[in-house]
């Protein structure tokens, strides 16, 4: 039984060879898809880069069609270099306050995979996500199944949430997570707060994402009348969950020490409807691909502390990454 619609699944064939900008995305805990393509009416939908301004996003509706300008990734970070750059990170920082997050990037050369049944896939597999499938020439192409929402923007109305901590089994919480977690989650109300709106922070629990678990924290809050809502994307993203803490800090480390570039990973997309609502979800487990060349390019990565061990963040990584391997492995055995 397929996720997508056939007529869906016959226009996403189509576009995938034709250079047409579009995002096929479905909200979280909906089944239902929508598809937005260059010059159409409609749902404006944006593709926000890793530490780019929201001035700067690519807009699906004015994107000029065309081949893609950069190839996917890849090469494969490896566990030498992982573990360096997280021992270096962990080293920088004290036990009772900073983080920086350090992403691997998994790459597989996959020429029989059908990236429509990937598609297909990907958005069934993860109801409770905000999934997406993109192409513009400037991004290539793009899919993946977020469980982050950086702004939900209805009026005077933000729900946002921090979403950090990770773990892969079922014991307690620990004190590298609890704290991990508290900074994202001050980060945000602080955020909020210096930009006039009364903000209301929800009670903590657990959240489930495949194999993984993630603490989150709900965020509510009353944007003062005159707040700038770009200005305020700006100042949210990137957040600690997918950046660290001190900021600054985090993204010099983070520009020195990863050998990949980011890309759309950890950036944002953006869903404005006709009547104004605006829906930004963080761009996290994704993955960049080359349907004519089959090249695949998976990013995840986890918060580094000073408790932080690279062995552990390592497999985080891994199990972050395993379900949209195991999609890719699936998409080739059904187009045999």
């Amino acid at each position: 039984m397929t996720a997508l619609p056939a007529h869906i699944i016959g226009r996403l064939r189509g576009l995938l060879g034709s250079g047409t900008p579009f995002a096929l995305y479905a909200h979280p805990g909906s089944a239902e898809v929508s598809l937005a393509e260059h010059g159409a009416e409609g749902a404006r939908v944006a593709l926000c880069p890793w530490a780019t301004p929201r001035a700067g996003a690519i807009d699906i509706a004015s994107s000029p069609a065309g081949d893609a300008i950069a190839a996917v990734w890849s090469r494969s970070t490896t566990p030498e270099s992982h573990a360096a750059a997280v021992t270096a990170v962990a080293a920088s920082h004290t036990a009772e306050s900073g983080k920086t997050v350090i992403s691997r990037a998994i790459c597989r050369h996959a020429p029989h995979t059908d990236w429509v049944a990937a598609a297909d896939l990907l958005f069934g597999r993860n109801p409770d996500t905000f999934r997406y499938l993109a192409y513009t020439p400037a991004t290539g192409a793009w899919m993946g199944a977020t469980p982050e929402l950086l702004a939900d923007i209805d009026g005077r109305r933000l729900h946002t949430m921090a979403l950090a901590g990770t773990r892969t089994d079922s014991s307690p919480w620990d004190e590298k997570n609890l704290r991990e977690h508290a900074m994202v989650t001050d980060f945000i109300a602080d955020t909020l707060r210096y930009a006039g709106a009364r903000v209301s922070v929800g009670r903590r629990s657990t959240l489930r994402w495949g194999a993984v678990e993630h603490l989150h924290t709900p965020v509510e809050a009353t944007l003062a009348a005159a707040t700038d809502t770009a200005a305020l994307l700006d100042a949210l993203s990137p957040t600690p969950a997918v950046a660290g803490l001190p900021r600054d800090k985090a993204l010099g480390q983070i520009e020195a020490l990863e050998e990949h570039p980011r890309r759309l990973y950890a950036g944002y997309i953006e869903v404005a409807d006709p009547d104004g609502r605006r829906r930004c979800y963080v761009n996290l487990r994704c993955m960049n691909f080359d349907p004519a060349t089959g090249d695949a390019c998976i990013y995840a990565g986890g918060g580094i502390t000073a408790l932080s061990e690279p062995a552990a963040e390592w497999d985080e990584a891994s199990a972050k990454a395993r379900p949209l391997l195991q999609i890719i492995d699936d998409a080739q055995l059904s187009c045999r």
